[in-house]
């Protein structure tokens, strides 16, 4: 059973479920933007959640950040998080690195009621005790300084980590 938390941006409460392995439930069809969309995201806009799934390759730990609208927005997210920083439970940065797996790209993803949005993160060493993270923070570039987050993490986890590019869910 895999853990999944989810905060939102700028509020405090952080909420705990359970859901099964592969049991997430993912909408039919992308909600691909178009280069030329500014309507970009603004804290508040987007919910993130960070759940671990099942990875295709042996001994990889496999998690999916995934973005969702709050009730009433619709927005764009662009790009891959940067400024990776994992924490432990008492908030200090963990020496976990991480590395986009294609940094030169910036997709751009809608994000609303019917469509969230996905980053795929790539852990090596899933047979080994890892760093006891509890949160993640990052940026997503979406304009100037970015759009800053912090999520719960739901495991342990060993570096370096791989971070994708936003995009539709993957079932």
């Amino acid at each position: 059973m895999a853990s999944t938390r989810t905060i939102r941006f700028g509020a405090a409460a952080v909420v705990t479920g359970a859901i099964a392995a592969g049991g997430l439930t993912v909408a039919a069809g992308s909600a691909q933007a178009m280069p030329t969309d500014t309507n970009t995201c603004l804290p508040g806009e987007v919910t993130a959640q960070v759940t671990e799934g099942v990875a295709p390759v042996q001994g990889e730990k496999l998690f999916r950040l995934t973005f969702t609208a709050v009730p009433g927005e619709d927005c764009v997210l662009t790009g891959t998080p940067g400024e990776v920083t994992f924490h432990d439970a008492a908030g200090a940065p963990l020496g976990v690195d991480s590395f986009a797996s294609a940094p030169q790209s910036a997709p751009q993803e809608h994000v609303d009621a019917e469509h969230p949005a996905e980053v795929v993160l790539r852990a090596p060493d899933a047979d080994l005790p890892g760093a006891p993270a509890a949160s993640v923070s990052f940026t997503m570039p979406n304009s100037g300084t970015g759009l800053g987050f912090r999520v719960a993490w739901p495991s342990p986890v060993n570096g370096p980590v791989e971070v994708g590019n936003i995009g539709a869910p993957v079932g």
